[in-house]
């Protein structure tokens, strides 16, 4: 960043760098103007180290340091050029300080305007690749954002170009929380991207797999942002290994097939996580995570990219699944499962009559999800030119999922049965992900499941849902 008098020799700065819990050291050097603040993550043992610095340049006025700030007086201009590196792309401190070092060396000697101007250019090349017109907002678009936001509660045909500052500003959020960073470990955008603020963040920030972090990256490919999920395939690559020895020690899974839960770190971590029954035992976010990589492929026509990145993880996938699922009335089936924190009544009849429960067998977006899986399977297939066994098995489970149901008022089902939603407006679109980001239930495939899933949403947005998350968008 850099800081400018109106007037030359008018500005004093204090530059200081400082946090409100498991600061480990704080320093400041007038030469080099360095100030430097280290820190962990606050555990016990195996905490996340960093370290972080600032480096302060001017040519004018006079520097002096109190040992943990710079401040500089009668300065016309000055430069802060900030980076911080953590412990865990390093095998010691020594390396995160050098290559934390590297790049601020290279930064100040290329001074403030070459670095501003490959900012730009480097964003600009990605933002720049789309341009949405929905038409203009008149007098409305002048409305403080809060205000907009509000009036278009009401009427959104007023303020066509809030969708469209929204639209840009999505992409924008992505580009910034997830990029390839080549060799080093890119980290995929999670649940507050960069920008979280809190040490006890709401849901701790971590990569929540049963919508969050999906949803986060269904702009990269529609949006012409196809280098942005590459992150999110580092982060698939290094949770999968994990991801196969839960299944053998969880599952008894011993075919190469790796299983994810409703959460992962970055780490990896694949055990079931929480300890809630409308959360925790869902054993689909493998299979979800994995169509992320056929979508980029469906996008690209990148064939390499299908044969050496995708197929390896879309058939460990499936291979998971030709041994956990069970045949129920016909179907293969899952189970115990759930649909993502949603609950229902449990019906007379049953032993736990009246109770709330999450936990049932043959959700229907976990057959939504094994629809696309196994389609996505069948079609790397045929473009591979893959014959034999991975074509013939997925193309048989294929043909024995059960089928969307629908209900008594034409909705799509949530459950294999129609229970009584314990919450009508939940902000989770689960059953209808077949609608979107499936295909299975759109217009084009079969219209009166599509229909069906415009029934649900109907019903959900006139309980009140639409507040947060999936129901949103």
């Amino acid at each position: 960043m850099r800081f400018e008098a109106g007037e030359e020799g008018r500005l004093d700065v204090t530059v200081g760098l400082d946090r409100a819990q498991y600061v480990v050291e704080r320093s400041a050097s007038v030469e080099g103007g360095s100030v430097i603040l280290k820190g962990d993550s606050g555990q016990e043992s195996d905490a996340i180290e960093f370290t972080s610095e600032a480096r302060v340049v001017t040519k004018e006025g006079t520097v002096t340091t109190d040992g943990t700030s710079i401040s500089v007086t009668g300065a016309t201009t000055v430069d802060i050029f900030f980076n911080a590196e953590t412990s865990y792309r390093y095998p010691d401190s020594a390396a995160l300080e050098a290559e934390l070092k590297r790049k601020l060396d290279e930064a100040v000697d290329a001074g403030y305007d070459a670095v501003r101007d490959a900012a730009i250019e480097d964003t600009t090349a990605l933002i720049g690749r789309v341009s949405l017109d929905l038409g203009s907002s008149g007098a409305a678009g002048d409305e403080p954002l809060p205000t907009r936001i509000k009036n278009y509660r009401d009427d959104p045909d007023a303020d066509p170009q809030l969708a469209t500052l929204m639209f840009n500003y999505g992409r924008h959020l992505l580009v910034a929380s997830s990029r390839d960073t080549g060799d080093a470990k890119s980290l995929a955008a999670n649940l507050q991207g960069l920008w979280n603020e809190s040490f006890d963040p709401p849901w701790q920030s971590k990569y929540t797999i049963n919508i969050n972090i999906e949803m986060n990256y269904w702009p990269a490919e529609v949006t012409n942002l196809p280098e942005t999920h590459a992150a999110l395939f580092d982060l698939i690559d290094i949770a999968r290994p994990r991801g196969e020895a839960m299944a053998r020690e969880m599952y008894g899974c011993t075919n190469g097939g790796f299983v994810l839960h409703h959460n992962i770190d970055l780490w990896g971590d694949a055990a079931p996580t929480d300890y809630g029954t409308p959360y925790m035992m869902w054993p689909m976010g493998g299979a979800w995570l994995a169509l992320h990589l056929m979508e980029h492929y469906r996008f690209s026509g990148d064939k390499e990219f299908l044969q050496d990145r995708a197929w390896p993880v879309l058939e460990s996938a499936a291979n998971f699944y030709y041994h956990y699922l069970f045949e129920h009335e016909g179907y293969y089936s899952t189970g115990p499962s759930l649909s993502p924190e949603n609950t229902f009544i449990v019906p007379e009849g049953m032993k736990t009559a009246g109770s709330t429960e999450g936990i049932d067998i043959n959700p229907t977006m976990d057959t939504s999800l094994l629809h696309e899986l196994f389609t996505a399977i069948t079609t790397t297939c045929t473009a591979l030119n893959i014959t034999g066994t991975p074509l013939t098995t997925a193309q048989s489970y294929l043909s024995k999922l059960p089928p969307p149901s629908i209900g008594s008022r034409g909705q799509i089902l949530e459950w294999r049965h129609e229970y009584t939603e314990a919450e009508p407006a939940h902000r989770h679109m689960s059953p209808i992900f077949g609608l979107f980001p499936g295909s299975q239930m759109t217009p084009l495939e079969n219209a009166t499941l599509a229909d069906a899933a415009k029934v649900l949403v109907d019903e959900r947005m006139a309980h009140g849902s639409g507040s947060t998350g999936w129901s949103r968008t």
